[in-house]
């Protein structure tokens, strides 16, 4: 096998974006994908052939290569790696199947896609569903190091916790928090 596809899918704000950033950070992933893992920020906007262009320059592949040609060049500078490349935020099929082309011949392409579509996900999806508040309250906490009394319990529903999770990341409100971009 030279390639391989696995989907998250679920509504908006479920997670998926950030269950797969937990997955490319974590170290069995980066000890099974050796060669590194790209990132890929889609969206409704951009089209699979703009993609395959961001992809080919980050590989540094220069001069980039004409469209008809994209595909099989940056299958052979992934000839002989083991990469995971993240389809973050897949809308819809020409994104999906500017990517489907890709092989590392020798090696291991994976993909990890993430939309809202579950046709798009693919036949090894998993599906997330949006959570609950006090489940996304829990996420959030643990993501920031945040313990004890900077989160409610469950029986209090109307303790405003932001303010202590906001000083905790170093601001007041929210419009203060800096966007991370990967």
């Amino acid at each position: 096998i030279t390639a391989t596809t696995t989907g998250v899918s679920g509504p908006a704000g479920a997670g998926k974006s950030t269950m797969a950033a937990v997955l490319a950070r974590d170290p069995l992933v980066h000890t099974h994908f050796v060669d590194g893992i790209t990132w890929l920020k889609f969206g409704r906007e951009r089209t699979g052939a703009e993609m395959l262009r961001s992809l080919a320059s980050i590989m540094r592949l220069d001069p980039v290569p004409p469209h008809d040609q994209l595909s099989s060049a940056i299958s052979a500078a992934l000839a002989g790696q083991r990469r995971l490349l993240v389809l973050d935020d897949i809308w819809t099929k020409e994104q999906l199947r500017a990517f489907s082309l890709l092989a590392a011949e020798g090696g291991l392409l994976g993909r990890l896609v993430t939309t809202r579509n579950n046709e798009l996900a693919g036949e090894h999806a998993q599906t997330v569903d949006a959570l609950k508040a006090e489940e996304g309250r829990r996420v959030f906490a643990g993501y920031v190091g945040a313990m004890g009394p900077m989160m409610p319990d469950d029986t209090v529903d109307d303790m405003d916790y932001s303010k202590p999770v906001y000083r905790s990341l170093g601001c007041a409100e929210p419009s203060e928090l800096t966007p991370v971009v990967f």
